[in-house]
């Protein structure tokens, strides 16, 4: 037994038994030279190649006896350019006791060897990120931080990114040293996902509308009457008799339309949609605070015998479109996702928020028009032709945001006929948001038509298209629908919980280290569903993108008359999985997720 083993097992210190994920070195505990810095507000990086869950932390201390308080407050943080970032994750623990390792000659402080457990096992993505740790309580403020003569040992003769950060009477800045401590745990296995699935584009084609004066050939499951409140209806996609949809299908993509305006039923607080056979999840895929009309899109993994369950928490018409759908079978040509940098493809507000040349922008939509949009020349991408592509469409039906309403907008591949479909609808005149996977022309061609005037956002976040043989295509995985981040449940802690989102600094979130369920870390794109709740306060968007690259200037959602809502759509990923959030204003919100696409 070495003697660092033989002095924690002498202490009855509850470490957990547990592999070194990390060590940024140790002290030299015989010298002077050992000594480091004031522990209070105290951080250093340090990088995992690999994702890991952290059970304890160890670290040396310098301290004279009786000066430790017995309770260490640790925060890990995400690396922001080489500075601390949003908070991963905080707690305090107490009833510490550290081990004497020696007595500094001619000095009153002595070395410390400090280990504790976290309260709960941590999850990290491969990535960088900062440890900071405290003698105390609280890592805000500290009266007289060097009142206690208690330091955080350094590595003797290392030079490093450790760094004071600002609190009264403590400078702050880098200090050029590394600071002693490692990281214990385990790795994380890398589960290999399920059976990798590949788009088809369908024909934009109604499959559901309850509402009796449109409902048409639809019957049953298919057709009227409405939802009923705290009620479940299966969907068995495949039995469809108006939109032709294969029973190899393994997962549909589907716009999800709420009217609460053809019975006058009112606001809708949630309808969730999953495959049927399953418990249904903590998901929403679609609210309406307001009533009126709502959209919203989902990719649902197909249940048993190709169908979907429906839960309406209030009455309500649905309407469901397909666009396409997610396959196993080799029986038909598939395509493959490859994200890009998030752009703004089209935007005819003009010039107060776009250079883009007609038709991209600086020309509205009149009423009742069709335009032809080749995403590929638009200047504001780089994209080629491609069969399908993944869109984030934003009516702003006033000059520049809110306006007068807007029954529907249809987006589809030029040179067919207009399909009986939405993608979206501003019934009260709001700014809103849906996302959308159109299938295009040979050449890159969607046409849009507007019911009414307004102005239309439309930023791209991939496209679909044959496997060309380099590796970048990525096939989709659905997985267990999950809710990874709720900032309005104390269960969800670190970046998955509270406080409310705030306009600065940005909230990354690695996706693949939360709560859910068989997410991958070498997911590099997320089908995901957020929602927000600004509590009627002005809420202009919420943006979601890869950490590690600049705010792209697109935006997933809005809420400007300060109202629940909630958008789905394809989030590209950094290369450990995870995500940045920015919001133009307070709110609380929540991301779930319904898959991954990944090599």
């Amino acid at each position: 037994m070495g003697r660092l083993t033989a002095l924690l097992v002498a202490c009855n210190l509850m470490v957990s038994a547990a592999d070194t994920l990390y060590s940024n070195g140790q002290p030299n505990t015989t010298s002077p030279n050992s000594r480091g810095m004031a522990l209070f507000r105290c951080a250093d990086n340090f990088t995992l190649a690999s994702p890991v869950s952290v059970s304890s932390i160890r670290f040396w201390m310098v301290a004279q006896p009786n000066n430790f308080s017995g309770s260490i407050t640790y925060a890990f943080y995400n690396d922001s350019s080489g500075a601390l970032g949003s908070v991963v994750s905080t707690a305090t623990v107490s009833n510490i006791t550290p081990v004497l390792l020696n007595q500094i000659p001619g000095n009153v402080h002595s070395i410390y060897l400090v280990d504790f457990n976290l309260p709960t096992p941590l999850t990290l993505a491969p990535g960088t990120y900062w440890l900071e740790l405290h003698d105390g309580s609280n890592l805000t403020t500290v009266a007289n931080p060097n009142a206690t003569n208690v330091l955080w040992a350094i590595v003797p003769g290392v030079s490093g990114n450790a760094k004071q950060s600002s609190v009264p009477n403590l400078p702050s800045g880098n200090t050029g040293q590394e600071l002693a401590f490692q990281l214990l745990g385990s790795v994380i296995t890398v589960t290999p996902p399920s059976t990798a699935l590949r788009f088809v584009p369908l024909t934009p084609c109604r499959l559901v509308d309850t509402r009796q004066a449109y409902a048409g050939p639809r019957t049953g499951e298919f057709g009227p009457p409405q939802l009923a409140g705290a009620s479940t209806r299966t969907i068995t996609i495949p039995a469809t008799t108006t939109c032709s949809v294969p029973q190899t299908a393994k997962a549909y993509v589907l716009n999800v339309t709420l009217d609460t305006v053809e019975n006058q039923t009112g606001p809708v607080d949630y309808v969730t949609i999953w495959p049927a056979g399953e418990a249904r999840p903590d998901f929403y895929t679609a609210r309406t605070t307001t009533g009126g009309y709502i959209a919203n899109a989902a990719i649902v993994k197909a249940g048993t015998g190709g169908a979907v369950n429906v839960y309406a928490s209030n009455n309500v018409n649905l309407i469901l479109d397909i666009n396409g759908y997610f396959t196993d079978s080799t029986s038909t040509p598939t395509l493959l996702y490859y994200p890009v940098a998030p752009c703004r493809a089209v935007d005819t507000r003009g010039p107060v928020y776009s250079s883009l040349p007609a038709p991209y922008g600086n020309q509205r939509f009149q009423a009742r028009e069709t335009r032809t949009l080749r995403l590929p020349g638009s200047p504001g991408c780089q994209l080629p032709a491609a069969a399908a592509y993944s869109l984030q469409m934003t009516l702003a039906p006033g000059d520049l945001t809110n306006g007068n309403a807007v029954a529907f907008v249809t987006a589809w591949p030029t040179g067919l006929p207009q399909p009986n479909i939405s993608n979206m609808n501003a019934y009260f005149g709001y700014a809103v948001a849906n996302s959308a996977i159109t299938p295009a022309s040979s050449n890159g061609s969607i046409d849009v038509y507007a019911y009414d005037a307004t102005n239309l956002i439309i930023d791209v976040n991939g496209y679909f298209a044959p496997d060309d043989g380099t590796g970048r295509g990525l096939s989709y995985y659905p997985v267990t629908q999950c809710r990874v981040m709720n900032t309005l449940n104390a269960q969800f802690s670190g970046s998955f919980g509270p406080p409310a989102l705030i306009p600065t600094p940005d909230r990354t979130v690695a996706v693949p280290a939360g709560a859910c369920t068989g997410l991958q870390f070498t997911a590099r794109a997320w089908a995901l569903n957020a929602w927000v709740v600004p509590a009627g306060a002005a809420m202009p968007y919420l943006s979601m993108w890869p950490s590690g690259t600049a705010w792209p200037n697109i935006s997933q959602l809005n809420a400007f008359q300060g109202q629940t809502v909630a958008n789905s759509g394809i989030v590209p990923a950094a290369s450990n999985g995870s995500i940045d959030v920015r919001v133009a204003a307070t709110t609380h919100a929540a991301i779930e997720v319904a898959g991954y696409f990944a090599p």
